[in-house]
């Protein structure tokens, strides 16, 4: 009788005890809803939580839609790089646990679900929660009334994207305009050369007489020899020998009446002198 008592009080000790030391293994994950929107469109939309009783490590959060007596659910959660659904668990919000706690906001909203949508009504909104290993847990879930306003037809169109907002460049400011200054050009005569002979254009095969008349003279020039100086060619064409010869003529014509006007006057202050 007395064994009986002493294992039933050990029994309840080791309950107690169990209790006391080790709580998470007798309570329950809790996750509620504290934020959400009352009607959903197709724009995104915000949904806050609060997790309780799990343990200490990386979790993920996934956003649920569902008509009430269904099981089958719908819509997209954006895990800060991109919208996602499906059953990759690791893929969804990530959250950091710590003292058992955690408390989180983030997005959701309708996507493009399929025959799962009847059209606006009433529906189902709840939060699930994928551990570290991306296996969903088994949390103590309130879901919350959410109205759905999107028209099935609507849904047929693409989800609109808001365009990128348009930064406005420099304004460019137009230069001055540069007024080009008129450069003096001499004008110089070419010369004609063997090498341009030599370029003339072999079609040419009509040419008039007074075009080789010109030639003809032009080729004669260009006979004269390279080495001739300017002051020779000045020379030949003034008769600067002529002038020379000349000049030598008067000044020897001019010094002999000199010398004769000279001797006259001598013999005269002589015949003065004498008389």
């Amino acid at each position: 009788m007395c064994s009986k008592y002493i294992k039933s009080l050990l029994l309840f000790l080791l309950f107690f005890f169990t209790i006391s030391i080790y709580p998470k293994f007798v309570s329950a994950v809790t996750l509620t809803i504290t934020d959400y929107p009352t009607t959903i469109t197709r724009d995104e939309f915000p949904v806050s939580v609060e997790v309780s009783g799990a343990e200490d490590h990386p979790n993920y959060l996934r956003i649920d839609l569902y008509k009430e007596g269904t099981g089958i659910y719908f819509g997209e959660t954006f895990n800060n790089t991109d919208w996602v659904s499906g059953s990759n668990g690791t893929s969804y919000y990530p959250i950091i646990i710590y003292n058992g706690a955690a408390q989180a906001t983030f997005q959701g909203r309708l996507g493009s679900p399929g025959s799962e949508y009847d059209g606006p009504g009433m529906y189902k909104l709840r939060v699930r929660r994928y551990t570290e290993s991306g296996s969903q847990a088994s949390d103590s879930v309130t879901p919350v009334n959410v109205e759905i306003t999107v028209p099935i037809e609507e849904l047929l169109q693409p989800t609109p994207t808001p365009a990128p907002t348009e930064v406005p460049g420099p304004t460019d400011t137009p230069e001055p305009t540069v007024t080009p200054t008129p450069t003096k050009t001499t004008t110089s005569t070419p010369k004609t050369t063997a090498s341009a002979k030599a370029s003339s254009t072999p079609n040419d095969t009509e040419t008039s007489d007074s075009t080789g008349e010109i030639l003809g003279i032009r080729d004669e020039i260009n006979k004269t020899p390279q080495g001739t100086s300017s002051a020779e060619t000045t020379k030949s064409g003034f008769p600067f020998l002529a002038l020379f010869f000349i000049l030598t003529g008067v000044l020897f014509i001019g010094g002999a009446i000199f010398a004769l006007l000279k001797k006259a006057k001598k013999e005269y202050n002589l015949k003065s002198a004498e008389t």
